[in-house]
C-alpha cells in the first residue's frame, strides 16, 4: 500500500505542476492587441459613465435676474419721432424689395411665354401644311 500512496501523491504533484504551468502560459500568452482592446474598452466605459453622471445630475436653478426699471421718456420730440418712423419705413421697403417673389407671378410670366411659343408653333405648322397642300397640287398638274 505504501507504493500506491506514494504513486497517488506523485500524480497529484504532477497534475498540480501541469495546471500551474498552464495558468502561467496563459498569463504569458496575452497578446498586445488584447491589452489594447481592454484599455480602449475601459476608456469607453469610463466616458459612458461620465456622460451618464452628467445627464443624471440635477441642474442648478438659474439665479433670478432683475430687469432694470427703464421708463421711456413721456414725450419724444417730433423730429426724433419722424426720423424713427422714416427709418422703420425704409427698412420695411428694403425687406419688401428683397423678399422672394410669389410663385403666381413667376407662373403668370411662364404662362405668357408658353402661350406666345404655342402661337408661333401653330403658325409655323399651319404655314407648313399650306405649303405642303399647294406644293402637292402643283406637282399633280
Amino acid at each position: 500500500m505504501f507504493i500506491l500512496d506514494w504513486y497517488k501523491q506523485w500524480l497529484d504533484i504532477r497534475s498540480r505542476y501541469r495546471s500551474d504551468n498552464i495558468l502561467v502560459e496563459r498569463d504569458e500568452k496575452v497578446c498586445a492587441s488584447c491589452e489594447t482592446l481592454k484599455q480602449q474598452l475601459e476608456i469607453a466605459n469610463y466616458e459612458k459613465q461620465q456622460l451618464l453622471n452628467r445627464i443624471l445630475e440635477k441642474p442648478e436653478a438659474p439665479a433670478p435676474t432683475v430687469a432694470p426699471n427703464i421708463t421711456p421718456p413721456r414725450m419724444i420730440p417730433w423730429n426724433v419721432r419722424r426720423q424713427m418712423l422714416e427709418r422703420e419705413d425704409r427698412e420695411k421697403a428694403r425687406a419688401l424689395r428683397n423678399a422672394p417673389k410669389p410663385d403666381s407671378e413667376i407662373n403668370a410670366k411662364e404662362a405668357e411665354e408658353t402661350a406666345a411659343f404655342e402661337k408661333e408653333l401653330n403658325d409655323a405648322t399651319a404655314k407648313r401644311e399650306a405649303e405642303a397642300h399647294t406644293g402637292g397640287a402643283q406637282q399633280s398638274n
